[in-house]
């Protein structure tokens, strides 16, 4: 199954304006209301493995979308062969495991 998120705040993406919620409880805003969470720089896919280089927060999830880890980088993850999502900030890649 898919592993339920919380919903912190919402936020009118043409204004910026929070119309619901409280962004204190999202661990990435700051008090100048931006997200600081930073992309981590190089995701690789090795033997067994995913390669995290750089810095920042990494979330790995399986294609059926369940969270499978989340790493600060550097670091290295061991999982099982298959197809993974990395997702960090905004940005996602696919990483195969051999």
């Amino acid at each position: 199954g898919v592993e339920p998120t919380r919903l912190l705040y919402v936020r009118d993406i043409n204004t910026n304006e929070i119309l619901w919620g409280d962004p204190g409880l999202d661990p990435a805003y700051n008090a100048v209301g931006e997200i600081t969470a930073e992309p981590v720089s190089e995701v690789y896919g090795g033997d067994g493995v995913i390669e995290v280089r750089g810095e920042g927060n990494l979330k790995i999830y399986t294609l059926s979308g369940v969270l499978a880890g989340s790493v600060d980088a550097p670091a290295t993850v061991a999982v099982a062969p298959g197809v993974y999502i990395a997702v960090s900030g905004t940005q996602s890649k696919k990483i195969i495991v051999r």
